[in-house]
């Protein structure tokens, strides 16, 4: 048995996705570690094998990344002992992506005093 109908009227939009990185893993490392390895998760990003990650001027990326998905990578970095205290934004950097996704950043790394 019916007894009558109901209809729902409700908004529903489309959105572009966002490319961003949302994880550094360590988010620090100590001034003169060498070959640190930092796992970095984006979302909505496509990592392949033209992806390069910068950590600013004063930290050093030792070859290429390792590509584990399009959302996620580790990469070897090394700080010199001098290198500056503070933050910077990690990028990737995705030529063969969409416009959209091929110079993303979001997350950061901070280096850290050696010694006290």
């Amino acid at each position: 048995m019916t007894t009558g109908s109901e209809v729902e009227n409700a908004q529903f939009s489309v959105v572009i996705a966002q490319p961003v990185l949302s994880v550094v893993d360590p988010g620090s490392g100590l001034q003169g570690a060498v070959d640190l390895t930092v796992n970095i998760l984006g979302q909505y990003t496509t990592f392949d094998a033209t992806t390069t990650f910068s950590f600013g001027p004063n930290i050093t990326v030792n070859g290429a990344p390792t590509i584990l998905g399009p959302t996620i990578a580790t990469q070897s970095i090394s700080i010199p002992i001098l290198a500056p205290l503070g933050g910077v934004s990690v990028v990737a950097h995705t030529p063969d992506a969409a416009a959209i996704a091929q110079a993303v950043s979001g997350a950061g790394f901070r280096s850290r005093q050696a010694w006290r």
